[in-house]
C-alpha cells in the first residue's frame, strides 16, 4: 500500500486498461523519448507466465493508477548483463525492471516507489541477484527513484531503435 493506493500481481482482466495506460504513455511521451512501449502480447505473456516476469499494477478503488512490468531476460540477446560483463553463469541471475508508467491523475504520490519496493520483497526469496533498468537520462523522476533503491549508472547508451538510455545497475 502506498496510501490508498493498493499494490499487487496484475491479472489477465487488467490488460485493457494497462495497455490503454500504455499507449497514454508512448503517446505523451513520443517526441522527447522517455517511453519505449510494449505490444499486448509482450504484457500479456509477464502476466500469464512467470518465467517471463510479472506485472504489478497499483489501483486506487476501482481506478488504475500505474503499472510496473519485470522481465526475466534468461539467455536472451537483450540480457543487459552485458553491460557489466557479468560471465554467461550469472545471466540467469539477472532481471529487467521494464516498463513503468504512473497515470497522470496520481503522479506525486510516490507510485514508482511502491513499485519499487513491492518488487524487492517479491524477489528476495528468488534466484535473482543482478537488477539492471534503463532510463532516459532527461527523465529526472525515474532516475530519482531507482537511484533511491540503490542503482547506479553503468553506462549511457542507445537501447530500444536508437533511443539514448541511462543503462542502470544495482545487486540484490
Amino acid at each position: 500500500m502506498v496510501g490508498d493506493i493498493l499494490i499487487e500481481k496484475a491479472q489477465l482482466s487488467d490488460m485493457d486498461a494497462i495497455f490503454e495506460l500504455m499507449e497514454y504513455a508512448r503517446v505523451e511521451n513520443e517526441k522527447r523519448g522517455f517511453f519505449c512501449a510494449d505490444d499486448r502480447e509482450y504484457i500479456q505473456e509477464h502476466i500469464m507466465n512467470s518465467d517471463k516476469g510479472f506485472v504489478l499494477k497499483a489501483v486506487c478503488g476501482k481506478q488504475l493508477a500505474g503499472f510496473f512490468m519485470l522481465h526475466i531476460p534468461h539467455m536472451d540477446d537483450n540480457n543487459m548483463a552485458v553491460y557489466k560483463k557479468l560471465p554467461v553463469s550469472e545471466y540467469g541471475k539477472v532481471v529487467h525492471f521494464d516498463s513503468a508508467v504512473v497515470n497522470p491523475a496520481y503522479r506525486g504520490r510516490r507510485i514508482m516507489d511502491g513499485f519499487l519496493t513491492k518488487t524487492e520483497e517479491l524477489l528476495q526469496d528468488m534466484p535473482y541477484e543482478h537488477y539492471f533498468a534503463t532510463v532516459h537520462p532527461d527523465n529526472g523522476n525515474s532516475y530519482r527513484n531507482l537511484v533511491a533503491h540503490g542503482f547506479e549508472v553503468v553506462t549511457t547508451t542507445e537501447k530500444y531503435g536508437g533511443l539514448l538510455r541511462h543503462v542502470m545497475y544495482r545487486r540484490k
